[in-house]
């Protein structure tokens, strides 16, 4: 269980009542709960196509046991296990190399057939050395190096969307008849029948360290127009139910008509998307957070924390990741919450490959996914600081998350995972020098008001390595 700290709870819960409308019931899905199958911090895994071609040749979702050991374990800067980190993992796709996708398609021609279904299950399962396998590995690992023979991880595996227009599906129960979507029992034969191909090939796998929790309903929306999509959902959640102790999850995103109905839909539980990093067209704030952990408050949902590879490219990208933790100590969510952890196919990974500019981001990730975060306490990273440029503040919820669906994972938020900054990018970035503790002193009474110009970098006793860049503008403003 999280380290909890009962002042820093309770002023935390009390600063949430007085921000959020009051309900009787509201309060954030617990953390750890029966009802969760114990789950805390849930960690997605994106495993679906995405063409090597793209990315210098390199299949980025393979996951090797190199990408899961900084998820499994907080790793130091030299690689050495010190603690566990995630203890639960979303493994889940967005379209197979067919290029047909695993969510809603109006398309009936872009729409998920049997084949890409398997294809997905396949490349999970793999007997090779990556995926579930690698995972298992990795946790087996953590476990013998922490000392913690005992240690299991959690896995929760996607359900793909049964699209109605759908016509040729493949056979799935080998009579030689291809599947028809078009009718409510045919899309709940073919959800079975994948839900039971999970089922066996997890027991058949005999993962030593791993163990199955339940599923993910990918669609991250309800269209409640539409009976049989509505009851294909309820259906869905009663067979799982049914197979064991195994829970059924959704997390919807900002705007999903419905979110707030979850329960109604007989998921086990919700985490909300705020879609504050991930929108792309600076019509948000971190406004933002409050409105959507307030929504998430009052329905009784998690929360779902977001980056992705723009968080090691502009300090804007950055401190709109910040503004996910320091909310989570500001309104509770941190501790008092079920979350989740959006960062695209492998952004902790490369968080720790990026020593200068993403390791202290992980560090923070860490303390966050512990409990123990504070708010402006930790050292943060200097990126492009004249890129950066102030959020407008007082939006409305109505205002301050975009309505354009950018979900997460999709085309436009691709990045190019092989050219990452590994410095103050466009700035002069190859000399370095420590600035000594008397220094940190000297600068912090500008730092207040010069919060909109440069990260905060006091309240720090420790050197921090600094580029020429940096002490230019720093003796500038001294």
């Amino acid at each position: 269980m999280k380290m909890k700290k009962g002042i820093a709870a309770a002023m935390a819960l009390l600063m949430l009542a007085m921000l959020m409308p009051t309900k009787a019931t509201a309060a954030y899905f617990p953390p750890g709960s029966a009802s969760a199958n114990g789950i805390e911090d849930l960690v997605l895994i994106y495993s679906g196509y995405y063409n090597p071609a793209n990315y210098g040749g390199e299949d980025i979702s393979a996951w090797p046991r190199e990408q899961f050991k900084p998820y499994a374990a907080f790793v130091d800067q030299f690689g050495r296990r010190q603690d566990t980190l995630f203890r639960d993992y979303l493994f889940l796709g967005l379209q197979g190399p067919n290029g047909r996708s695993y969510h809603r398609e109006t398309d009936a021609s872009k729409a998920g057939l049997k084949s890409d279904w398997m294809w997905f299950l396949d490349r999970i399962f793999t007997s090779d050395m990556e995926q579930l396998n690698a995972l298992n590995e990795e946790t087996k690992a953590t476990a013998a190096e922490l000392g913690q023979t005992e240690l299991k991880n959690g896995v929760v595996i996607m359900v793909p969307f049964a699209n109605e227009n759908v016509t040729n599906f493949g056979d799935v129960d080998g009579d030689g008849l291809s599947e028809n979507l078009t009718a409510l029992a045919g899309r709940e034969k073919v959800t079975r029948w994948y839900i039971d191909e999970v089922l066996y090939r997890f027991e058949q796998a005999n993962y030593s360290n791993l163990v199955l929790k339940g599923f993910y309903w990918l669609k991250e929306d309800m269209d409640t127009t539409k009976p049989d999509e509505v009851n294909l959902v309820k259906n869905t959640a009663t067979y799982i139910h049914n197979q064991g102790d195994y829970i059924f999850v959704w997390i919807p995103w900002s705007q999903a008509y419905a979110a707030t109905q979850w329960a109604s839909f007989n998921f086990d539980f919700a985490i909300l998307q705020p879609n504050h990093f991930v929108n792309r067209n600076d019509t948000t704030s971190p406004e933002t957070i409050k409105n959507s952990s307030a929504k998430s408050f009052n329905a009784g949902m998690g929360v779902e924390i977001e980056f992705d590879g723009q968080i090691l490219r502009s300090d804007k990208y950055r401190e709109r990741f910040y503004d996910y933790l320091n909310g989570g100590v500001e309104y509770g969510f941190m501790n008092n919450s079920v979350l989740g952890y959006y960062a695209d196919a492998r952004g902790v990974y490369d968080l720790v490959r990026n020593a200068e500019a993403g390791y202290p981001i992980y560090e923070d990730l860490y303390r966050f996914v512990k409990g123990t975060y504070v708010t402006d306490k930790q050292v943060t990273t200097m990126l492009n600081t004249f890129e950066s440029t102030p959020f407008a503040t007082g939006a409305s919820a109505s205002t301050s998350i975009t309505a354009d669906q950018s979900v997460q994972g999709n085309k436009s938020m691709k990045v190019d995972f092989g050219n990452y900054a590994t410095s103050c990018k466009g700035q002069e970035a190859l000399r370095k020098s420590r600035v000594p503790p008397r220094l940190m002193w000297r600068i912090s009474p500008m730092s207040n008001w010069c919060s909109g110009i440069m990260p905060i970098i006091y309240r720090s006793r420790e050197p921090i390595i600094l580029t020429t860049c940096d002490w230019f503008r720093m003796m500038a403003f001294a």
